[in-house]
């Protein structure tokens, strides 16, 4: 891993507003394997539709349209580079967003 992408992995683990939107809003978790930084996002599909991932230069947001009141929740991620085309996948609640390295 280098070490642009370790000191985001540090600052976002360690950031308390990570823990706090993980419970308010819809967790994320991220994973560094050989090929690829994955993103996993539970956005539970009884409480959520509309999902959108927009990648935007260093940010990737995610966002979705609660189902109860109509109101639009996002996250927004600083990464260290972000490659495109990002391979999406979103299957029984759970949102993966494959990176390439």
């Amino acid at each position: 891993m280098n070490m642009e992408w370790q000191s985001w992995f540090e600052s976002m683990f360690l950031d308390p507003l990570t823990s706090f939107l993980d419970e308010s809003i819809f967790r994320i978790d991220v994973f560094d394997t050989e090929s690829a930084y994955i993103i996993e996002a539970l956005i539970e599909e009884d409480r959520y539709h509309h999902v959108q991932v927009i990648p935007t230069g260093d940010e990737l947001i995610i966002s979705a349209v609660a189902k109860s009141d109509g109101a639009t929740y996002s996250r927004k991620l600083m990464l260290p580079h972000i490659t495109t085309p990002l391979r999406i996948v979103h299957q029984h609640s759970i949102l993966e967003i494959f990176i390439d390295k």
